[in-house]
């Protein structure tokens, strides 16, 4: 087995299972194991990471919003049946993370203490996402849960996000921060066929869609439906004014 090309992390499960649904693949069926090993490694505080040595952490939980936010929403936006108790409780457990990040707040732990940095730039919004987290994405996940499960959710842990979105975007559309792959670092395998550290390489649909400072019409409707399930969730009443 090839560690490096062969064993996906969370974000990247996440990501792939989300894709096929939307070409109509039935994933559950022609990927059983996906579901069921994303469960099995949610965190004690609901959410996921994708290194592996944040699973031997014992004196703190060192989770990561990045791999938590592609498995939530793979469970959450894919399953066209009944959700099984198992699935209902594992969405409850990572909404309660989101909710308790209030969308915007890194780890608090010294294993990941580099996501507080990273948080600072979750304000602006990407596509393709892919490995990467911002506020939208995790405001219109926790959204639609609320909607599926007909839960509540506390207007204090996301009034912040929710404000700043709105006063960034105004009437101006939603630009895409892009250029987040700028610089990107991979693993390469070498003519010996040992793997190093190099230099990422990029697509022709990656970067036409990864466009700095444009308006992207996949955030504008993300956007939009956000507005949609703030104005139609009962429990966000006081924070529908923007």
């Amino acid at each position: 087995m090839d560690i490096y090309r062969d064993v996906p992390c969370h974000c990247a499960l996440g990501s792939i299972y989300q894709v096929l649904h939307a070409w109509g693949i039935n994933v559950e069926e022609e990927i059983p194991w996906i579901r069921p090993w994303l469960m099995r490694y949610q965190m004690a505080d609901g959410g996921l990471s994708c290194d592996n040595g944040a699973y031997l952490v014992k004196d703190e939980v060192p989770s990561s919003m990045v791999g938590t936010i592609a498995a939530f929403e793979a469970i959450l936006l894919c399953t066209d049946r009944e959700f099984t108790a198992e699935e209902k409780t594992f969405l409850r457990r990572g909404a309660d993370f989101l909710i308790g990040r209030k969308l915007s707040e890194g780890s608090c732990t010294h294993h990941n203490a580099e996501e507080r940095t990273e948080a600072l730039g979750w304000k602006a919004p990407f596509f393709p996402r892919f490995y990467f987290y911002d506020t939208l994405r995790g405001l219109r996940a926790l959204l639609r849960w609320s909607e599926k499960m007909k839960e509540p959710i506390p207007c204090e842990s996301i009034a912040g996000v929710w404000r700043d979105l709105a006063d960034t975007f105004g009437q101006a559309g939603v630009k895409n921060a892009g250029k987040q792959y700028a610089g990107a670092r991979s693993f390469e395998r070498t003519p010996s066929g040992e793997w190093t550290w190099g230099s990422a390489k990029v697509f022709p649909l990656l970067e036409c869609c990864d466009q700095a400072g444009e308006v992207s019409p996949y955030l504008e409707r993300q956007w939009k439906e956000v507005g949609d399930l703030m104005a139609a969730n009962p429990s966000l009443q006081d924070l529908r004014g923007g």
